[in-house]
């Protein structure tokens, strides 16, 4: 049985891979979707930018409402749980959303 403990692991690492991993470029490689993702043209703009992430990328290039949402760790990790405990029917959506994104800003900060 899936408890809330899963959904919040399962978010933070989700969060970690997203934000703090290359994981979600190789993997869109891997997958053949990386064009679509614009994943080709960031890796051009790379070359001359060593600095420049994925996510300052979108938001610098491709600026909308929606790269906005996938690039603020509060708003995605809201949005990946809130079908995952409306699926199983775990009802306290609000203590995994602040425990998951708690956990995820520890982990930023203890491996700084």
């Amino acid at each position: 049985m899936i408890c809330e403990i899963d959904f919040i692991i399962i978010n933070t690492l989700l969060l970690i891979v997203w934000f703090k991993t290359d994981g979600f470029i190789e993997y869109s490689k891997v997958f053949g979707i990386s064009k679509w993702l614009n994943v080709d043209d960031f890796e051009e703009k790379k070359k001359n930018d060593f600095e420049l992430t994925y996510h300052s990328y979108l938001r610098q290039y491709h600026n909308s409402f929606w790269i906005r949402l996938v690039t603020c760790p509060i708003c995605i990790s809201c949005w990946l749980l809130l079908p995952l405990l409306i699926i199983s029917g775990i009802g306290n959506y609000s203590f995994c959303v602040v425990t998951s994104t708690f956990l995820y800003y520890l982990y930023v900060k203890t491996m700084k």
